[in-house]
Protein backbone atom coordinates (compact mmCIF):
# COMPACT_ATOMS: atom_id res chain seq x y z
CA UNK A 1 0.00 0.00 0.00
CA UNK A 2 1.44 3.10 -0.73
CA UNK A 3 1.09 5.81 1.64
CA UNK A 4 3.47 8.66 0.99
CA UNK A 5 4.98 9.58 -2.86
CA UNK A 6 8.44 8.68 -2.33
CA UNK A 7 11.22 10.61 -3.56
CA UNK A 8 11.41 9.23 -6.66
CA UNK A 9 7.42 9.70 -7.24
CA UNK A 10 8.15 13.50 -7.23
CA UNK A 11 7.09 15.18 -10.47
CA UNK A 12 9.14 15.85 -13.03
CA UNK A 13 8.38 19.11 -14.63
CA UNK A 14 7.84 19.69 -18.21
CA UNK A 15 6.85 22.80 -19.71
CA UNK A 16 4.92 23.54 -22.55
CA UNK A 17 3.34 27.14 -23.45
CA UNK A 18 5.16 28.40 -20.28
CA UNK A 19 2.75 26.08 -17.99
CA UNK A 20 4.29 23.20 -15.83
CA UNK A 21 2.90 19.80 -15.10
CA UNK A 22 3.25 16.93 -13.62
CA UNK A 23 4.85 13.09 -15.15
CA UNK A 24 5.24 10.42 -14.13
CA UNK A 25 8.48 8.18 -15.24
CA UNK A 26 7.80 4.55 -16.28
CA UNK A 27 9.75 2.33 -17.35
CA UNK A 28 8.31 -1.08 -19.27
CA UNK A 29 9.82 -4.39 -19.97
CA UNK A 30 8.96 -6.65 -22.64
CA UNK A 31 10.86 -9.18 -25.04
CA UNK A 32 8.46 -7.82 -27.97
CA UNK A 33 9.49 -4.70 -29.63
CA UNK A 34 6.06 -4.04 -30.96
CA UNK A 35 4.61 -3.97 -27.76
CA UNK A 36 6.87 -1.90 -26.25
CA UNK A 37 6.57 0.68 -29.30
CA UNK A 38 2.72 0.44 -28.96
CA UNK A 39 2.51 0.90 -25.77
CA UNK A 40 4.90 3.88 -25.11
CA UNK A 41 2.72 6.01 -27.79
CA UNK A 42 -0.65 4.94 -26.19
CA UNK A 43 0.42 5.88 -22.82
CA UNK A 44 2.16 8.97 -23.42
CA UNK A 45 -0.65 10.68 -25.26
CA UNK A 46 -1.99 11.30 -21.64
CA UNK A 47 0.83 13.90 -21.19
CA UNK A 48 1.58 12.94 -17.62
CA UNK A 49 3.59 9.65 -18.46
CA UNK A 50 7.20 9.19 -19.30
CA UNK A 51 8.18 5.86 -20.87
CA UNK A 52 11.45 4.52 -21.22
CA UNK A 53 11.44 0.74 -22.46
CA UNK A 54 13.56 -1.94 -22.37
CA UNK A 55 13.94 -5.37 -23.82
CA UNK A 56 14.87 -7.01 -22.13
CA UNK A 57 15.26 -7.30 -17.44
CA UNK A 58 18.83 -7.11 -17.89
CA UNK A 59 19.02 -3.68 -19.65
CA UNK A 60 16.62 -2.76 -17.59
CA UNK A 61 18.72 -3.22 -14.07
CA UNK A 62 21.10 -1.16 -16.04
CA UNK A 63 18.72 1.55 -16.57
CA UNK A 64 17.75 1.78 -13.37
CA UNK A 65 21.11 2.67 -12.03
CA UNK A 66 20.76 6.02 -13.95
CA UNK A 67 16.34 6.77 -13.50
CA UNK A 68 14.25 7.35 -11.09
CA UNK A 69 11.17 5.18 -12.23
CA UNK A 70 8.18 6.04 -10.05
CA UNK A 71 6.49 2.48 -11.88
CA UNK A 72 7.93 -0.36 -13.53
CA UNK A 73 6.15 -2.33 -15.83
CA UNK A 74 7.20 -6.06 -16.75
CA UNK A 75 5.56 -8.46 -19.16
CA UNK A 76 5.67 -12.56 -17.03
CA UNK A 77 7.15 -14.77 -19.92
CA UNK A 78 10.69 -13.32 -20.76
CA UNK A 79 14.10 -15.53 -22.49
CA UNK A 80 16.56 -14.23 -19.34
CA UNK A 81 13.86 -14.52 -16.27
CA UNK A 82 10.36 -13.73 -15.90
CA UNK A 83 8.66 -10.89 -14.63
CA UNK A 84 8.38 -12.16 -10.89
CA UNK A 85 12.31 -12.92 -11.22
CA UNK A 86 13.13 -9.64 -13.25
CA UNK A 87 11.36 -7.67 -9.93
CA UNK A 88 13.21 -9.56 -7.09
CA UNK A 89 16.31 -8.67 -8.91
CA UNK A 90 15.11 -4.83 -9.02
CA UNK A 91 14.20 -5.23 -5.15
CA UNK A 92 17.55 -6.76 -4.07
CA UNK A 93 19.44 -3.89 -6.38
CA UNK A 94 17.64 -0.51 -5.68
CA UNK A 95 14.94 -1.28 -2.84
CA UNK A 96 11.30 -1.24 -3.30
CA UNK A 97 9.66 -0.06 -6.17
CA UNK A 98 6.27 -0.08 -7.53
CA UNK A 99 5.65 -2.57 -9.82
CA UNK A 100 2.94 -3.81 -12.01
CA UNK A 101 3.12 -6.95 -13.32
CA UNK A 102 1.36 -6.74 -17.34
CA UNK A 103 1.16 -10.22 -18.64
CA UNK A 104 -1.12 -12.19 -21.14
CA UNK A 105 -1.04 -15.28 -18.51
CA UNK A 106 -3.97 -15.50 -16.03
CA UNK A 107 -3.13 -14.47 -12.41
CA UNK A 108 -3.46 -17.89 -11.42
CA UNK A 109 -0.45 -18.65 -13.99
CA UNK A 110 2.18 -16.55 -12.25
CA UNK A 111 0.84 -16.63 -8.86
CA UNK A 112 3.19 -17.79 -5.95
CA UNK A 113 4.15 -16.84 -2.57
CA UNK A 114 7.11 -14.72 -4.28
CA UNK A 115 4.89 -12.95 -6.87
CA UNK A 116 2.02 -12.39 -4.02
CA UNK A 117 4.67 -10.74 -1.66
CA UNK A 118 6.52 -8.08 -4.68
CA UNK A 119 3.47 -7.98 -6.88
CA UNK A 120 1.84 -4.53 -6.33
CA UNK A 121 -0.47 -4.54 -9.69
CA UNK A 122 -1.73 -7.14 -11.87
CA UNK A 123 -2.90 -6.81 -15.92
CA UNK A 124 -3.76 -8.52 -18.08
CA UNK A 125 -3.44 -8.16 -21.43
CA UNK A 126 -5.35 -8.62 -24.37
CA UNK A 127 -8.93 -7.01 -25.94
CA UNK A 128 -9.50 -3.37 -27.04
CA UNK A 129 -6.45 -1.86 -27.36
CA UNK A 130 -7.67 1.74 -26.20
CA UNK A 131 -9.59 0.08 -23.11
CA UNK A 132 -6.55 -1.65 -22.07
CA UNK A 133 -3.92 0.76 -22.02
CA UNK A 134 -6.17 3.01 -20.67
CA UNK A 135 -6.59 0.47 -18.07
CA UNK A 136 -3.10 0.33 -17.56
CA UNK A 137 -2.34 3.85 -17.57
CA UNK A 138 -4.97 4.16 -14.58
CA UNK A 139 -2.99 1.27 -12.36
CA UNK A 140 0.17 3.00 -13.32
CA UNK A 141 -1.15 6.58 -11.90
CA UNK A 142 -2.36 4.70 -8.79
CA UNK A 143 0.91 2.73 -8.08
CA UNK A 144 2.64 6.27 -8.52
CA UNK A 145 0.12 7.37 -6.07
CA UNK A 146 -1.70 9.96 -8.30
CA UNK A 147 -4.41 9.35 -9.01
CA UNK A 148 -6.38 12.04 -11.68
Amino acid sequence: MLTESPDYCKPHVATQDGKKSATIPVLYVDDEPGLLSLCKIFLERSGDLIVDTAISPRVALKMIQSTDYAVIISDYQMPEMNGIEFFAEVEKTHGRLPFVLFTIRERTEVSSPLSNALMDFYLQKGGNAHAMYDALGQVIRKAAGKIR
